[in-house]
């Protein structure tokens, strides 16, 4: 593959490593942020009632109302992309760990505790391996909707330079 990269252009080549590094950089992140998040939401019913209007905002709002305040703060290019594109991306890992970890049975963590497990040890050693098949479709759908706002990601660092040094009419 990386032959086919050569065979395009140097050009090419560098706008698809910036794009692998651009996702990489926001799912890693997101990773970061979302399952312990998504772990506090399973696991504390009062953290899962601040979280859900949160998360139900995050995924109503349209990514551009939200790129807004990144792109006065931050202005245009990477650093905005890449918080837009984690705030879009971040909401299916948090409800995806949260399902995970309350779709645990009940009965195995009440015998885990009845053993003498403490909460810790009920988390890692219990929970998280029950709760990985949707801890894992939390990181996929992370990774695709990362995916999806490439094209933002792409016009914002097309157009950083011709911002930046506007050019005058005469």
């Amino acid at each position: 593959r990386s032959v086919l990269c050569g065979l395009l252009g140097e050009e090419f080549w560098i706008q698809t490593a910036r794009t692998i590094g651009f996702i990489v950089v926001a799912v890693i992140v997101c990773i970061i942020i979302g399952i312990p998040l998504g772990i506090l939401s399973g696991r504390f019913e009062s953290v899962w009632k601040v979280m859900r209007p949160t998360l139900d905002a995050m995924q109503v709002i349209h990514v551009f109302v939200y790129l807004l305040p990144f792109v006065y703060f931050w202005g245009v290019g990477r650093v905005s992309a890449t918080m837009a594109t984690m705030v879009f991306a971040l909401p299916p890992l948090i409800r995806l760990t949260n399902l995970g970890i309350r779709g645990v049975p009940e009965d195995v963590v009440e015998a885990s505790r009845a053993y003498g497990a403490n909460e810790l040890r009920v988390l890692r050693d219990v929970q998280l391996p029950l709760a990985r098949p949707a801890i894992m479709t939390g990181i996929n759908q992370t990774l695709l909707l990362a995916f999806s706002m490439l094209g933002i990601a792409a016009r914002s660092e097309e157009h950083t330079s011709e911002l930046q040094s506007p050019k005058l009419i005469s």
